[in-house]
């Protein structure tokens, strides 16, 4: 998703895109597709499970996985800032974006931010939000409102999303674009099978209440805790060429979700 941190939370282009290219590829219908989601790749996956998925006449995903997801983005950002290791990985995280935002500047240029097509592309990408049933409120394009200065000035992601980001898609504060990106609305109406993996010493990540709320809710909603395993690592072995735990979750429910597919012929409902 995105390139190197420069993304919206809320914007699910990417992850449309993708899947548009893997249902050309695999036109059967009997094809069972398990989608995985890592951070804020797994953030807008769920945003795309749980508002645009239920809308298809047709089967895309049999179920998924959203692993480290920040879920809310105003507790899990104080959460990140809130420790010394947070604050720093956010400091080079920034510097990341700030320096890509720095080459590609004339990209997002007043003239360029303003043309047509790129207004017209941004309001149909958001405006799904209004009539979600969420009932978020699309945000208002303010292309004015941009300060590339203070983005490639950031020192930290906070700052970065406050100059830049929160500004470029639309929304009218930081706390507003958090709260509209969060998925953890979304997993509320996620139709399909969905497990929910995260660790207690993430530093990214405060998802327990959110993830369990939701799962006590939604039954197609599954949650993993695992005590120790950072963001996305899960690392459980000093081999760096063996699976993470993580991964063979992954692999462990694709497996089992075309086992059940398969004994159940759920393929093409």
């Amino acid at each position: 998703r995105g390139v190197q941190g420069m993304t919206c939370g809320a914007d699910r282009e990417d992850v449309v895109c993708l899947i548009n290219r893997v249902l050309e590829r695999t036109p059967k219908q009997d094809t069972i597709r398990i989608a995985v989601g890592f951070s804020m790749g797994a953030n807008i996956l769920v945003n795309y499970l749980g508002e645009s998925l239920p809308k298809q006449n047709k089967r895309v995903f049999h179920g998924a996985l959203s692993i480290s997801n920040p879920l809310r983005f105003i507790p899990s950002s104080r959460k990140l800032h809130s420790t010394f290791t947070g604050r720093l990985f956010s400091t080079h995280l920034a510097k990341t974006m700030t320096n890509f935002l720095k080459t590609n500047s004339n990209l997002f240029s007043p003239d360029s931010i303003r043309t047509p097509s790129r207004v017209s592309d941004l309001k149909i990408s958001y405006s799904e939000y209004a009539s979600s049933p969420l009932q978020r409120h699309a945000p208002e394009f303010v292309s004015d409102d941009v300060n590339l200065q203070a983005g490639t000035q950031a020192k930290t992601i906070q700052e970065f999303d406050e100059a830049f980001t929160r500004r470029i898609c639309g929304y009218k504060s930081l706390p507003h674009y958090y709260d509209s990106a969060s998925s953890a609305y979304s997993l509320l109406t996620v139709p399909v099978p969905l497990v929910v993996i995260y660790t207690s010493d993430d530093m990214f990540v405060d998802a327990a209440d959110s993830a369990h709320q939701a799962a006590e809710k939604n039954p197609n909603i599954i949650t993993i805790e695992y005590p120790i395993g950072g963001h996305v690592a899960f690392i459980d072995t000093v081999s760096l060429t063996s699976p993470s735990w993580g991964e063979r979750v992954c692999v462990e429910f694709a497996n089992a979700m075309r086992d059940i597919c398969v004994e159940e012929n759920i393929q093409n409902l």
